[in-house]
């Protein structure tokens, strides 16, 4: 084996190690970005924790005010999310519509709103990342 194809796949483990742990960094987000892929869209979400509430801003685009998620517990201990505006609602109820129950158990933990859960009613958007 020559050296260059050593050092070149050398540099492609080191990538694929890296795009793995930056995969994992970012698990929750990657989880309700599946959920939303299910009802055919692609979203990229962030998670913003802003005056002691941890938010999930999803968007469509680099501009757009998409579903936006308030976790609201935790389920098996993973993060609970609830939808905190109607984008998010709708896509809760296309998602719990089609997806299999054997398939919503692998993807992030969403349930629909509940009075007296805690959540602030409007979405802070301007102090989502």
């Amino acid at each position: 084996m020559k050296t260059t194809t050593k050092i070149i796949l050398g540099v492609g483990a080191i990538a694929a190690v890296f795009a793995y742990m930056h995969d994992r960094g970012r698990a929750d987000e990657r989880q309700l970005e599946l959920v939303l892929t299910e009802i055919g869209r692609d979203v990229t979400c962030t998670r913003s924790a802003v005056d002691g509430q941890d938010w999930m801003a999803c968007r469509y685009a680099e501009d757009d005010q998409g579903p936006a998620w308030i976790r609201v517990g935790e389920r098996d201990e993973r993060p609970l999310w609830a939808p905190a505006n109607g984008t998010a609602s709708r896509a809760l109820e296309r998602y719990l519509a089609t997806a299999s129950p054997e398939r919503q158990a692998k993807l992030a933990q969403v349930r629909a709103r509940e009075p007296g859960d805690g959540a602030p009613g409007g979405v802070p958007w301007a102090r989502l990342d």
